[in-house]
């Protein structure tokens, strides 16, 4: 049932968000071998001769702000060309089409959607971010971008390796970015990485090897840098450390609660943040349960 009204929602953004619906649907049903899409929210049409473009076009499309369709579609059509490296907001990012970057996609396509780190309002200029779940560095990437000194931290050992890796395609940046190969949590300690669930869909199967966990605190007193922004994104490890951990010192907390995941009430979270002295926001994705995952914003006036 859910395949079924995924298609059918995907065939109603074809006359949403194009001016010329039929015709692309007859490319995408092999009657017509190129189309030139015109869109509603962007005057920069496109021709296609590739169907995996405008599937990736479409897929997408309705979660999309409006003011960053024409940049989604771009993109793609980078995408698409195969090259060895794409723009992505200003940053330089190695092409995750190509066959031997084996990560997920999704990420970088997030930032183009509502309720996103970009949606919160934050000034990064001249800031200090804390990173938790950085993944391979795109969040990393776009604080830095945008001003900020970022320390990001991520248990995954292949996801550290590619940031670096994508760090060095940014020099402009790279004294701004500090990547560290740890998990974070409210306790010091050790876990072997395949017993970590919140992981699975980010490392090979086969992976078996011990991780460093650490703490706010020592983050903070090992870098010698005050709180300021702290940002989590780490599959249910926000819990553990808003509940059980003295943030009252930060300017701004931006992160992803995973109640699906951790069987939890997101509003524990909200609740504590409260008592610390935070005002509380919802940033609302759309197109998603914000029940299950959310993104949520703390901040002080």
């Amino acid at each position: 049932m859910t395949g079924i009204l995924e298609h059918f929602g995907n065939f109603c953004s074809y006359f949403e968000f194009f001016k010329n619906p039929i015709s692309c649907l007859m490319f995408k049903c092999g009657i017509k071998k190129e189309v030139t899409v015109k869109f509603r929210h962007s005057n920069n049409d496109l021709k296609i001769t590739d169907v995996r473009l405008l599937n990736a076009i479409i897929k997408n499309i309705f979660r999309v702000r409006p003011e960053l369709i024409g940049d989604y579609v771009e993109f793609n059509n980078e995408l698409f060309k195969f090259n060895e490296t794409v723009e992505w907001f200003g940053v330089t990012i190695y092409n995750f089409f190509n066959d031997e970057y084996d990560f997920m996609t999704d990420p970088f396509y997030e930032f183009y959607y509502y309720g996103h780190y970009n949606s919160s309002k934050i000034d990064f200029e001249n800031r200090v971010v804390i990173d938790i779940g950085s993944f391979i560095g795109d969040t990393a990437l776009l604080f830095a971008k945008n001003g900020a000194e970022v320390y990001a931290f991520d248990p995954v050992k292949k996801n550290y390796e590619f940031s670096l890796k994508i760090r060095e395609l940014n020099p402009s940046l790279k004294d701004k970015i500090h990547f560290f190969n740890y998990g974070v949590s409210d306790k010091t300690g050790k876990l072997l990485i395949d017993s970590m669930d919140s992981t699975d869909d980010y490392r090979n199967v086969e992976d078996s090897y011990e991780v460093d966990i650490i703490t706010i605190e020592d983050i903070l007193n090992e870098n010698d840098i005050k709180p300021d922004i702290l940002k989590m994104d780490c599959e249910g490890c926000e819990y553990n450390i808003i509940l059980n951990t003295d943030l009252s010192d930060f300017k701004d907390i931006i992160f992803e609660h995973h109640q699906a995941l951790v069987k939890k009430d997101y509003h524990l979270l909200m609740d504590k943040l409260k008592s610390q002295g935070f005002e509380v926001e919802n940033l609302i994705e759309t197109a998603a349960n914000f029940e299950e995952v959310g993104l949520i914003h703390a901040y002080r006036k």
